[in-house]
Order: C-alpha cells, then structure tokens, then sequence
C-alpha cells in the first residue's frame, strides 16, 4: 500500500518544489509522512466541508496553503484551530502544492491556457531560469540500447518537438577490477578492454535525478561512466501564458463579447467581470490563473482571461486597451484537480481518490445578454 511519502514523491515530480515562488508555502502540513494511504481527496482548498467529507486516515492534497501563516496559538477564536483539531481527529494528513503547480509545466497556467484555447503559449512573467544539461555515457555494446532506451523513457533527449535524441559512436573502454569489485566483465586484478558505445543526449533541470536512476538500474556495470555537463541554454518558467487565440466554435478573430460567453462557459464562472468594447476582435489573449496578474509585463495582446484583477492592475491594462475578463479565482484553477487525479490513478491505481466540489466564489449578474456597447463602468 501506498505511504505519504510516495504520493509527496510523485506530487514533487509533477510540480517541482524548487518552482515556488520565494516565501510561498508547500508540502506537507498535518499527518506523517509512513501513514498508508487508501483514499485520497484532491481540492483546491482545506475548508472545514473539505475535512468533515474526508474519511478517516486520508490524505488531502489541496492547491492553496491551509496555514500560510505560522499558528501562534490554538485558543477558541483562532479561525485555525477547528480545522487543525479536526486534522488531528481524523488523522488526515494534509499536502499542498502551491506556485509550484501554478508555473510548473503541464500545470495550472499550462492547461487554463489549453482550456481558453491558446496556440504555442508562451511565459507572460518569467520566474526561473534552470539549466538543461548534456549526458555523456558509457556501455558495452550489447547493452547500449537497453541504457538508451531506459534514459528515454525518464525524460532524456527531449528537444522541442522531438523525443529519443542522442548521438552514438563506437569505441574501446578500458578498466581493472580491485579485489573487491564485482565485475560485470572482466576479472578481478586484471586489465580489461571492452567495445562501447558512447551515448550523448541533453537532459532538462528537473528530469535529472529521474534519469541518473534510471541509467544506474539499466547499466550492467557496477560503477558505470558518465558525467552531466550544464550547458549555456537554460530552460525557462513562469506564470501566466500568452498565445494566439483558437476556439474552434468561434470565428477567428473572436469577437470580445463571444469570449466572455467562452470563458464563462468552458470554465463554469458564476460571478465573472469583464471590461472591454463587444466587438473588439480577440486575436492574441493571455491567461493568468489565480491572482497578481502581471499587468506591466503585458505588452501587444487583446485581451487578458485572469482569476481575479484587483482596481489598479486593472487601470494600467485599461490604459493599454487590453480587454479584462475574470471570471473567478476558483474557476481559473479548479481544472487542475482533474489532470492531478489522472496522473495519480495511473500511477497509483489502488489509491480511492475523491475531487472535491469547486469552493464556492461570488455570485453576480454579468449582464451579457443586454451588452451592446463598451461599458463605462461595469467593474
């Protein structure tokens, strides 16, 4: 059976920790990491409906913090303290991944992108830069498409839309066993020369440790030869993605009043705001889930699909004449439980997993169906 600590280890491979932004808070904060783990909920948040429906002894992964800031005490008015003592009731363990998930890809901003429907999107705001590393490896011929297959499979040679890139060329490698060596070829003491294949292939920042493990068990040797070398090309991270807009039910351009509709459709907003004139055509649209939309960083796009705007980022797209939908912080990121529950179930396939309903947001009249004209003042 599954412990916490395999569900955390599969949780940091699809969202990196090292991709939260500075201050931020993620992973484990209730229950053990040796707990076994029969049913998992997924939710965007550690409410009290979430806990109370969370069976005994599960494990919870949510997208925000439950304890963001430290617990100072646990006295009666404390808004934390039912919800900690109902943690520790229960035995829930609780787990949150947070802008790691947000900027990692084929995350939160990754697939909100897909949703509204964004060609080749690319980074609104930057965050990290990581290197991309080139592998060099050594194996006996007989073994080398066993090690170059393995390798592939954990992640090594992507390059843009390409998979299994490397270079091969044949050689001699040499070595002596010690006495206490166990040679895969060869005999202790003595000299022994082996044909080999050289394996080069680029490996990115975060698939690193997956595929040093997955050379290590394919590799007949003991003590196989290779190196990791950082290159100068660095792979890029961020929040937010900015695209040309497709959506095949539309005319392209689409017109502004037809995306709202989209929007407030594919995402299931109750309460979205808008701004922008009805006819504007949409041809290049960025998304941002959640909040803290990067308002400067936005230049030569027609619109602008966010969880939520505050007044003043707002004011400096409207000085840009960017269009503004939001259409709800949770409706912006409550698609991402679903993409969670996929990978989990397939790698781990006897873990129960619940979804949680989307947390509750305000409610309110978008007046689409009057809109004739751009609003004066409709925020």
């Amino acid at each position: 059976m599954p412990i916490v600590a395999d569900l955390i280890d599969l949780l940091n491979e699809i969202a990196p920790p090292e991709l939260a932004l500075p201050d931020d808070r993620n992973g484990l904060s209730a229950g053990s990491p040796r707990q076994p783990v029969k049913h998992l909920v997924l939710a965007l948040d550690a409410t009290a409906e979430v806990l109370n429906a969370a069976p005994a002894g599960a494990l919870v992964i949510t997208h925000h913090p439950r304890f963001y800031q430290p617990i100072r005490n646990l006295t009666a008015d404390n808004f934390y303290t039912p919800l900690a003592a109902l943690a520790l009731k229960k035995n829930l363990a609780l787990f949150n991944a947070h802008t790691n998930l947000d900027i990692a890809p084929d995350g939160v901003n990754d697939h909100l992108a897909e949703i509204i429907g964004l060609t080749a999107p690319q980074i609104v705001s930057v965050t990290h830069r990581c290197p991309t590393y080139k592998l060099t490896v050594f194996a006996p011929t007989a073994a080398a498409e066993k090690v170059s297959a393995a390798i592939g499979a954990a992640g090594a040679g992507q390059m843009g839309e390409y998979r299994d890139c490397c270079y091969r060329v044949a050689g001699r490698g040499q070595f002596r066993p010690s006495a206490n060596a166990n040679p895969f070829i060869g005999k202790r003491g003595e000299l022994t020369s082996v044909d080999e294949i050289r394996l080069e292939t680029v490996v990115k920042h975060f698939d690193r440790p997956r595929v040093e493990a997955a050379l290590r068990r394919a590799h007949p040797y003991e003590e196989p030869a290779f190196d990791f070398i950082a290159l100068d090309r660095t792979e890029n991270f961020g929040l937010g993605r900015v695209g040309t807009l497709r959506v095949e039910t539309l005319n392209t351009p689409v017109k502004f009043s037809a995306l709202v509709k989209h929007v407030q459709k594919t995402l299931g907003s109750v309460g979205l705001l808008f701004d922008g004139d009805a006819d504007r055509r949409v041809a290049t649209a960025a998304v941002w889930s959640g909040s803290g939309v990067a308002a400067d960083a936005l230049t030569g796009v027609d619109a602008v699909i966010a969880g939520e705007i505050d007044y003043h980022r707002a004011e400096i797209l409207r000085q840009k004449n960017v269009c503004l939908i939001a259409a709800g912080h949770a409706a912006s990121e409550w698609h991402i439980l679903e993409v969670l529950r996929k990978k989990i179930a397939a790698a781990m396939p006897t873990v129960k997993i619940t979804v949680a309903e989307m947390p509750r947001e305000l409610r309110g009249n978008i007046g689409i169906k009057n809109w004739k004209r751009r609003p004066e003042s409709n925020w």
